[in-house]
């Protein structure tokens, strides 16, 4: 996913950083949401595993009904919110499934 505020994935992986010694119990959760083929939205939570230069990597599970969603419409919004630092991220784009190594 691509942030669609323009920020630099370098200052987002900063305050994961951060988050992840300031907010040990949630740093790593990301508000997901996804649309299905009819344009039914849903949000859930999901395990944020890293940030690359490429954009964000997360946990799910391919028999699911966001997987259902990701196959017939790829294109999804995520939201980081670390409360403990005061600080959100939003991004939006198209999500790509990677190698199950990742």
């Amino acid at each position: 996913m691509t942030n669609d505020m323009g920020m630099p994935l370098k200052r987002v992986r900063d305050w994961f950083q951060m988050a992840e010694i300031h907010c040990p119990t949630t740093y790593d959760q990301m508000a997901l949401a996804t649309c299905s083929d009819c344009a039914v939205p849903s949000v859930r939570i999901v395990l944020l595993k890293d940030i690359t230069d490429f954009g964000l990597v997360f946990f799910t599970n391919y028999a699911s009904h966001k997987a259902q969603d990701i196959a017939s419409n790829p294109l999804a919004s995520a939201v980081l919110h670390w409360a403990e630092l005061k600080r959100q991220v939003r991004v939006t784009g198209r999500l790509e499934q990677t190698s199950p190594a990742l």
